[in-house]
Order: C-alpha cells, then sequence, then structure tokens
C-alpha cells in the first residue's frame, strides 16, 4: 500500500495564495492511500468518495474515534471532510499534538459545541460548508487559531472561553461573527483583516478580555460591543463598518484606539469609518480613548459616559452631530476636525448637556469648504478648554496634525445656564467685543476696534444707540426674542459666566457679563408686572423695575466715566429748571450773576446740603428742588466712589 501523495503544494489554492502562513513547506500527507489511488480517504475529493463507496459518516466516526483515543494522529491538513460533529468531545492527545485543521474543508457545519480542547486548535485557511462554525460554551486551554478562514453562515462562539491566544485574522464570513454573552478571553486576540459580506454583524457583546484586542482593519456590516469588558489594550484603526458601531456600557481599562494612535504620523492604511451611529453611551473608560481620523458618516454619541484618560478625536471627518450629553472628561477632551459637512444643516452641532469637561481644545475644522462645528454647552461645567479656529499652513499635507495653526476663537459656541472653572475669557475679548453675548450664535459680531478710524466709527455707533437703551429692554435690547419664562435662566447663565471671570481675573468679561445678568432680571420685573395678583405686587413689581431701569442708564454702576457724565447731566438739567421756575416766579438769580448763576448754584446744590450763605434765591419752590438735587447728588457722589473703587479694586 502506497503512501498518500499530498503535499504542501496541493494547498496553495488561488483564493489562498500568499496567505498559507504557519503550514510548513516541508508537509507531507503520513496517511496511506486508498487502494488504486493517490491519496488518503481523507483527501480524496467528497464525489471520488461517494464513487468508491466511503461513506461520509464512516469519515466522521474515525475522526471521533481518533480524538477519544488520546493517542492517534489528529493531522487533518487540507482534508475534505463532510459535515463534522465533534460537540461535548474532550480533545487531547498524549504527544501534546494540536488538532491541526490547515486547510481543511468541510462539507457541512463544523460544530465544537461545548468541546474541551486541552491541546492547540488550528485551523488556518479552514473553508466551512453550509452551517458555518459553532463553537458555543467550548473550552481552549491553548492557542487557537482560524487564521484567513472560510465561513460559509456564521460564527457562533456564545460562552466559549478562550485560554490561550486566539486569532481570527484575515477570515472571511458570510454571515456574523458572534463571540458574546460572557464569551471570555484571557490573552491576545487578533481579528485584522476580518471581513463579512453580507448583513451580518461583529458581534461581542458582553464578551471579557482579559488580553489585548486587535481588530485592525476590519470589514464589517455592523460592530456590537454593548456591555463588553476589555481589560487591554483595544484598536479598532483602520476599520470599515457599513452600519452602526454600538459600544454602550463597555468598559475600557486601558488604552483604546478606534483610528490613529499618532495623528503626526502618515497613515498608509487609510482613515476607520462608520457609516451608520457610532454610540459610546454609559461607558467608563479608565485611559486614553483615540478617535483619530475616523470618518463618521452618521452620529456620535457618546453619552453620560465617564472618561477618566484623554479623550482624542484628532482630523475625524464629521457629517453629523455629535452628542457628549452627560458625560464627565476628566482628563481632556481634543477635538480637531478635519472636515464637516451635512445637507441638512448650516453647521455641525456638538451638543453638551450636563456634560462636564476638566480642560481641553475644541477646535473648528481646518478645511476651507468644510462646515463649522458649533459647540453647544447647556447646564455643563468646563474648566480650563481653548477653543480655536483652524488653518492649514500653505498647500501642506491636510492629514497631518502638525500641517494646521490654530487661533483662539469663540465665534461658535454657546453656553447655557454652564459653570466656568479656570475658563479664562480674555483670548475671545475680540469675539466678544460689541455685545458679550454667549448664549446664542452671532457670527457677524464686531471685533474689536484696531485702528483708530475703527475705533471712531464704533464710538459713533454707540452714540447713536444710546436712545435705546434708554426704552424698554426688552423691545430694544438683545432680550427682545425672549419670553418671560427664560429670562430667569439668562440671568442665571450670565451670572454664572460673571463668576467664572471673576475666579479667572479678567475684570473686563465679569464686568459686562455682570451688565447682561442685571438686563436679564430687569427684563423679568417687567413680566412680572402683567402676571401681579394684586395692586401691592403690581406697585412692587412696577418700582423694582424702574430701580434697574434707571441703574441701566449708568450700566449698574460698572462705569466710573458713565456715573460722572449722568452727574454732569443732571446737574444741568437742574440749572434748566431752577431758570425756568425762577423766571416764571420771579426769582431774583442767586449771586445776581444772571443765567450763569443759576448753573453755579445747581452745582453748589448737588454737591452739597448747605448752600453758602451768600446765596440770593428767595423762592422756596426752587429751595424745596435743592433739597431733592442734594439728595441726588449725595446718591451720585457715593455711587461714583463705589464705581471708581470697584474699577480699581478689580
Amino acid at each position: 500500500m502506497s503512501q498518500c501523495e499530498c503535499t504542501f503544494s496541493d494547498l496553495e489554492s488561488p483564493g489562498h495564495r500568499g496567505e498559507i502562513e504557519n503550514v510548513p513547506p516541508t508537509w507531507s500527507c503520513s496517511r496511506d492511500a486508498v487502494d488504486g489511488e493517490s491519496q488518503c480517504k481523507y483527501h480524496l475529493s467528497n464525489k471520488k468518495r461517494e464513487k468508491l463507496g466511503i461513506p461520509e459518516h464512516e469519515i466522521q466516526h474515525e475522526i471521533q474515534s481518533a480524538i477519544k483515543s488520546g493517542n492517534a494522529s489528529l493531522d487533518f491538513v487540507g482534508s475534505n471532510l463532510p459535515a463534522l460533529d465533534l460537540s461535548g468531545l474532550v480533545i487531547t492527545s498524549s504527544t501534546d499534538e494540536a488538532l491541526d485543521l490547515r486547510c481543511a474543508k468541510t462539507n457541512g457545519k463544523l460544530d465544537l459545541s461545548d468541546a474541551k480542547f486541552n491541546i492547540p486548535l488550528k485551523a488556518h485557511l479552514f473553508e466551512s460548508g453550509r452551517g458555518g462554525i459553532d463553537i458555543r460554551d467550548a473550552e481552549f486551554r491553548d492557542k487557537v487559531s482560524f487564521y484567513g478562514s472560510r465561513v460559509k453562515g456564521s460564527f457562533k462562539g456564545k460562552g466559549s472561553h478562550f485560554k490561550g491566544e486566539a486569532d481570527f485574522s484575515n477570515a472571511k464570513l458570510t454571515n456574523s461573527l458572534n463571540l458574546h454573552d460572557s464569551t471570555k478571553f484571557e490573552d491576545l486576540v487578533k481579528f485584522k483583516n476580518l471581513k463579512i459580506v453580507s448583513d451580518g454583524s461583529f458581534r461581542i457583546r458582553g464578551a471579557i478580555f482579559q488580553g489585548r484586542c486587535l481588530a485592525r482593519e476590519i470589514d464589517v456590516p455592523e460592530v456590537n460591543c454593548i456591555g463588553t469588558k476589555f481589560r487591554r489594550e483595544v484598536k479598532f484603526s483602520s476599520i470599515s463598518v457599513d452600519g452602526d458601531f454600538m459600544a454602550e456600557k463597555a468598559r475600557f481599562d486601558q488604552d483604546v484606539d478606534f483610528g490613529d494612535s499618532d495623528p503626526q504620523k502618515y497613515n498608509h492604511d487609510g482613515p476607520s469609518e462608520i457609516c451608520g451611529i457610532t454610540d459610546f453611551s454609559d461607558v467608563i473608560a479608565e485611559r486614553h480613548v483615540n478617535f483619530n481620523r475616523v470618518l463618521f458618516r452618521d452620529e456620535l454619541k457618546i453619552t453620560d459616559s465617564d472618561f477618566y484618560g484623554k479623550v482624542q478625536l484628532v482630523l475625524p471627518s464629521l457629517e453629523n452631530h455629535v452628542t457628549l450629553s452627560g458625560s464627565t472628561f476628566d482628563r481632556s477632551l481634543i477635538i480637531k476636525p478635519l472636515y464637516c459637512k451635512n445637507s441638512d444643516h448650516n453647521l455641525i452641532e456638538v451638543e453638551c448637556v450636563n456634560t462636564h469637561i476638566n480642560e481641553g481644545i475644541l477646535a473648528q475644522p481646518g478645511n476651507e469648504h468644510s462646515k463649522n462645528v458649533h459647540y453647544k454647552f447647556q447646564d455643563s461645567t468646563i474648566g480650563n478648554i481653548n477653543f480655536y479656529d483652524t488653518d492649514l499652513i500653505g498647500d501642506q499635507n491636510p492629514t497631518l496634525l502638525q500641517c494646521y495653526e490654530f487661533n483662539h476663537s469663540i465665534k461658535y459656541v454657546t453656553f447655557w445656564k454652564t459653570k466656568f472653572g479656570n475658563f479664562d475669557f480674555a483670548p475671545y475679548h475680540a469675539n466678544l467685543h460689541g455685545n458679550w453675548n454667549i448664549h446664542k450664535l452671532d457670527i457677524n459680531k464686531q471685533l474689536e476696534p484696531k485702528t483708530i478710524a475703527d475705533w471712531g466709527k464704533q464710538k459713533f455707533n454707540l452714540l447713536r444707540e444710546i436712545p435705546a437703551s434708554l426704552l424698554d429692554i426688552r423691545e430694544a435690547g438683545w432680550l427682545a426674542e425672549y419670553d418671560s419664562t427664560e429670562y430667569s435662566e439668562l440671568e442665571q447663565t450670565y451670572r454664572l459666566a460673571k463668576i467664572g471671570a471673576v475666579e479667572s481675573g479678567n475684570n473686563r468679561a465679569s464686568s459686562e457679563f455682570f451688565i447682561k445678568e442685571l438686563d436679564a432680571r430687569t427684563a423679568q420685573y417687567s413680566s412680572f408686572q402683567s402676571r401681579a395678583e394684586d395692586r401691592v405686587k403690581l406697585i412692587q413689581y412696577w418700582s423694582q423695575y424702574w430701580v434697574y431701569r434707571s441703574w441701566r442708564t449708568i450700566r449698574y454702576s460698572e462705569s466710573a466715566l458713565r456715573v460722572f457724565s449722568m452727574a454732569f447731566v443732571t446737574v444741568w438739567v437742574f440749572a434748566i429748571i431752577y431758570l425756568i421756575t425762577g423766571n416764571i416766579l420771579g426769582s431774583t438769580s442767586p449771586y445776581d450773576a444772571g443765567s450763569i448763576g443759576y448753573l453755579i448754584f445747581s452745582f453748589e446744590s448737588f454737591v452739597t446740603l448747605v448752600h453758602n450763605p451768600g446765596t440770593t434765591v428767595d423762592s422756596s419752590w426752587i429751595r424745596g428742588l435743592t433739597a431733592i438735587q442734594g439728595f441726588i447728588g449725595a446718591f451720585f457722589i457715593g455711587l461714583f466712589v463705589f464705581s471708581l473703587t470697584r474699577t480699581v479694586h478689580r
């Protein structure tokens, strides 16, 4: 009886050429050939075995017997096998020989469910028939490799346990890869170049990875790692996902890369692309998480999550909104988009509701054809964050981070009831100058004047606006578009901004935000009048409203110059009143100085409560007005000292 003539060269099929890793070039079959044939029964084609009357159950029975004996050869390299059922078996070998299915084929399903492998499983370039591969609840105590496998159907691995290294690299499936629900990996797991060609999914939901997980360049319809625990590093770089990437309730104990770990270097493998929703809700990450150079074609959700390391989205492309609501970024958050587009909106929104960001960088995209990013903060807390405009330097490579320059800009950022801790408003004065609005976008904000001509033009515009500032704030000011229910929230918004500016030592910003805060409070009293329950409340609200309205004319004492100007106007107004009253009553001019005497008298009445004995005013009406002016003058003097002291103190 002759030996089977099957050798390594017979295994190099066109589909595997160049992928024949770990199959020794010197390999040849050690079994005896079938009588009259050049190959053993395992290497004969299915049709040849059928022609020779070798039934499939005989092949399966012999393999099961060899496994049960524990001392027979488990070398089935390149075999043509029927549907193979090894479920529930304890697979061992007295020589620690591996169950070798490299380049083997099955005519149907490979069933390894509930099996216990005490030896390695080598299934490089294995091809399964319809029915796929089933390793549910199996236990592998040594290395497992399905490198380059071709699976017609699903790869089912629910509840399996891998104690050694597991390799699924270059595998190609026509349906889902299911390694979910308490599947446990204790060592390195590799999914590099894994491909699923149908509507299945890459499902590792609820699995536990105690070793590193490498999933570079996978091409799958969907990724599901909901509730998965990753104890070591994770790499999902240069991946292609046609649908959703779902990672809700996942736990990451070490560094995670969903893109490039180093955006300073050129990526030869290309960026990652996720066409569906990317959902990282309720995630806990202990170390760094990178989404560098990822193309997000749908919404990115990072909500209700806790990140204790750095989170980076450097040079990603955004085609839909980003939601960071409810998340805490304890270390830092860096967003530096490469390109943004959205057919339905003028801006890409990054929504931060109840978000805590300790420090970081939030930038605009550097592509001149890109849409801008609107960073929306509501009920959030931010620390030392820098907001930037981004410009590409010359004609350099736009995919490299070092080819961009960054300039401070808060043009596309809004805050609503947001707390500021260690946030510096100083670099953004140019954007805020003019109206100091932070609660809504004002893309056409006038920048701070740079030349004397600009300064003069701006002062002229300010003079034209003074009459409007004396009218009802709701009708002529920045609060016109809001209703009474929002005034209190606006007041809180600017009070928190004022507190943040005070803590950072920014006197100018704190002053401007204080004015905006009191504007909102004034508008509240106006709205309360229409809802007053009785006359007492109506009078109370009316009085408070007019006190604040009057105070608004001197910018709530934030400007000593404005207080001095109003005092000067008051002196002239009373001088005119005295002149008119004196002419009507026929009273003599003070100091017998004609009309100018009334101006001197008004100034004297403003700065003192007791007149000079030389004053020659005999009208009781005028003397009554002087008492009122004396009170107003004392008030203005005190207000001026307060305002000046406040300015110096700041």
